[in-house]
């Protein structure tokens, strides 16, 4: 028998197929590949933007110098023996020219800003992104919070210890003996410095900080209060009020 519809309703939305045996499940992109794309994807739109740039300014200077060329006068031959007595001095430039040269030195300027702006911005990048790495690997060796900003502060601003490969994609970090190794290789090299261990973990009984050779605090002795012993304390109190 066919089942029955209830009246004035929707049909049923029709089941999820599951999922049949043999295909493979979705895959995911993880932020690593994400980031690479991203960056092949940037790269691929700065060179095109560069060779529009470069392509339509060629192009309009070419114009501008065949118009100049048109509307400059053509230089004269000097004749020999000087300049006569009645020579006359030349023209100005014409007012197209004028503009045209001014022109010419807007669009230039507008080239040069915008080259200057792209590159800071992308220096900004890299250089956050620098320091977000070497943050992950401080943190993976117990050092976060304030000592991991710190030690940013040190190895990045201070002794510029970290930088950028040849390759642009991974990191370099310089040694105490002035090699340059792999950003994880380079980094336990540092942690055997006495300058790393400013920015360790405390070490103690039960993570509370203590340091070798630390003496504990003085406790009270155990038991109730000698009465004579408080009554004295309390004589000495008012007596050195009044």
């Amino acid at each position: 028998m066919d089942p029955v519809q209830p009246a004035g309703g929707a049909p049923p939305a029709p089941a999820a197929d599951p999922t049949k045996p043999g295909e493979a499940a979705p895959s995911y992109v993880t932020e690593e590949q994400l980031q690479t794309a991203l960056t092949a994807r940037f790269r691929t739109f700065e060179q095109k933007v560069d060779k529009a740039l470069s392509d339509g300014l060629g192009a309009f200077g070419g114009k501008l110098k065949d118009e100049l060329a048109a509307l400059l006068p053509k230089p004269e031959p000097k004749p020999e023996g000087g300049a006569p007595a009645d020579a006359k001095p030349k023209d100005d430039p014409s007012p197209e020219l004028r503009r045209l040269q001014e022109q010419i030195g807007v669009l230039t300027k507008q080239a040069d800003d915008a080259r200057a702006e792209r590159d800071t911005e992308r220096a900004r990048g890299r250089d956050a992104l620098l320091r977000q790495r070497l943050t992950e690997a401080l943190s993976l060796v117990g050092i976060e919070g304030v000592r991991a900003r710190h030690a940013l502060g040190v190895l990045v601003d201070a002794e510029r210890r970290v930088r950028w490969a040849d390759d642009g994609e991974s990191l370099l970090f310089r040694t105490e003996a002035h090699d340059e190794l792999e950003l994880g290789a380079g980094l336990r090299e540092w942690l055997k410095t006495e300058d790393a261990k400013l920015y360790l973990p405390p070490r103690g009984a039960a993570g509370s900080g203590d340091r070798p050779g630390a003496q504990p605090p003085p406790r009270a002795p155990a038991g109730p209060p000698d009465r004579a012993a408080v009554a004295e304390g309390l004589r000495r109190v008012l007596l050195g009020q009044m």
